[in-house]
Parts: structure tokens; sequence; C-alpha cells
């Protein structure tokens, strides 16, 4: 053991130089890296900031949207929205009954039996007296750039009113703005969220990849409507 030691220290000195280039190499890397996220980051809320509004701000937003698209969040194991997602719709259905839009669209992640965000999402609405048939179920929108490609593409949507979390807000109106949509957003963060700080550490990574996918428009999985799941 003494004798690799000695063989691994004698290794390193002779070998200083290189060993430092290269972790000076790594360092710059790393740093060019760091930089560019934290430049994207500040780009996309700054060309975003001036189109989220609070709650509060909501009679500033006209009435002439051609969806409320609600973003989708987690779902328990009994079928109940998750804080997150309960606030999203709250915020929604306000939004629908200030007649923001006579149409809200639910898109999130249905794509399989065993786990229905919009499932859940369209039954706490209908619950909430929004009348079914003013409710589109997307349950292909299995990320946010699918949620508003296919909101435009499938949906044909114009202008849109996006509701979900601020940290959340400044990507969807990114993406929505370089797929050519009008897009606004309503903040539904109506408390504090125990995983809030995981949440923004994963979207600043997340804005990397949308604005790549922004920029190649690549189409989603599915480009059909959703219609819901075979008896």
């Amino acid at each position: 053991m003494s004798n690799f030691i000695e063989r691994a220290k004698t290794l390193c000195i002779n070998n200083k130089k290189p060993i430092i280039n290269t972790l000076l190499f790594i360092g710059y890397l790393f740093a060019l890296v760091f930089l560019f996220v934290v430049i994207v980051n500040i780009n996309m809320v700054a060309v975003t900031n001036d189109n989220i509004y609070s709650t509060e701000e909501m009679i500033k937003i006209s009435d002439d949207f051609d969806c409320i698209l609600i973003l989708g969040a987690g779902v328990r194991a009994d079928g109940s929205p998750t804080p997150m997602l309960s606030d999203r719709l709250t915020t929604g259905y306000e939004a629908f009954m200030a007649k923001k839009s006579d149409i809200i669209i639910v898109s999130g992640d249905s794509e399989n039996q065993d786990y229905t965000e919009t499932v859940t999402m369209e039954r706490v609405l209908t619950e909430g007296k929004v009348d079914k048939t003013a409710i589109i179920n997307d349950g292909y929108g299995l990320s946010t750039y699918e949620s508003i490609w296919r909101a435009k593409n499938v949906y044909g949507c114009k202008r849109i009113l996006a509701v979900t979390q601020g940290y959340h807000l400044n990507r969807a109106i990114y993406i929505a703005k370089e797929l050519g949509l009008e897009a606004y957003g309503l903040d539904a963060a109506l408390q504090g969220y125990a995983k809030q700080p995981i949440y923004s550490i994963r979207e600043y990574i997340a804005r990397i990849k949308d604005m790549i996918y922004a920029e190649m428009r690549p189409e989603p999985a599915y480009t059909q409507k959703w219609e819901g799941f075979n008896e």
C-alpha cells in the first residue's frame, strides 16, 4: 500500500502541469456552461415578465382569448390534485368566471389510464359548475412544449391565457411566443409549496431544453386530439 502511494505521488509530481491544465480546462468548461444557463434564464424571464399577471391584476387582461390553457401537474394516487395543481385549477376557474375565454383546455399527462392528470382536472372543474362542453381535455400534453404546440396546431388557438405557477409561466409564455402565439399568463401560486426549491432548480434546466425545442419546433409524440380511453 505504501509503495502504491509513493508511486502515485511521483506520478502526480511528474505530471503536475498536465493535471493542472486539465483541471483548468474543466473549470473553464463548467464556467461557460454555468454562464450559458444564467444568460438563457435571464433572457427568458426578461422577454416574458410583462405578459405575466397575478389574479389581482386579472382585470387588466382583455376578454377575447381563444382559450384558458391550464397546464397539468401532479395527481395523488387517490385521484385528487396536488396543492400545485389545485391552485392552477382554482386560478383557471376564476379566469373562466371572469369571462376571459369561454373555453378551458386542461392539458397534461393522461397517456395511460393508470395516471390521468387531465381527467382529474376536468372532474374538479365540472364539480365547480363549469359546463363540460366548455372544457377541452388534452391528455396528450405530456410536457409544457407539447401542451402549447398542441393548443396551436391541434386545437387551433392563436391567443392563449396560460395558467400555472409564476416560476413556470416564463417558460410557457416563451415557448408560445416562439411558436407564433400571442400569450399571457396568470400566476397560480396561491400558497407556498414544500418542494418549490427543487421545482425551481429543475426549471433552470428545463428552460434550456425548451429554448432549443422552441427553436427546432419538433412535432410531439401525439399530433391528434385526445379522445379518452376505450372502455
